[in-house]
């Protein structure tokens, strides 16, 4: 999805949604946006910049992530039960997630 630049609260929260892509032009992930996509399995967004509460939780089959150097932020319980989630390639800064459990009951989650 090219020329957006802020996906809504509870935008898709769907079932059959297996990929998104986003083009540079995304900049915020609103709460719950992904929430309970259990078949989405990649996502791609080159230029996010802050990601809200649940915006991919339980989101099963996403396995692995790319955030860009550009992120700013990462609300609690972003990627909560992503279950599947193996890896992940995330900006080293200080207070980048700002809440609790962003990455929590992710069991394979290793890098």
């Amino acid at each position: 999805m090219l020329g957006v630049k802020v996906i809504e609260m509870g935008a898709f929260n769907c079932s059959g949604l297996l990929e998104a892509e986003f083009g540079v032009e995304l900049e915020t992930i609103k709460d719950d946006a992904f929430h309970l996509c259990t078949s989405l399995r990649t996502v791609k967004m080159p230029c996010v910049r802050n990601i809200g509460k649940y915006a991919f939780g339980s989101c099963r089959q996403l396995t692995d992530l790319d955030l860009p150097d550009g992120l700013e932020t990462i609300d609690g319980a972003a990627f909560f039960k992503c279950t599947a989630l193996r890896g992940i390639t995330i900006p080293l800064r200080d207070n980048l997630i700002g809440g609790d459990r962003a990455f929590s009951f992710c069991p394979n989650l290793t890098t």
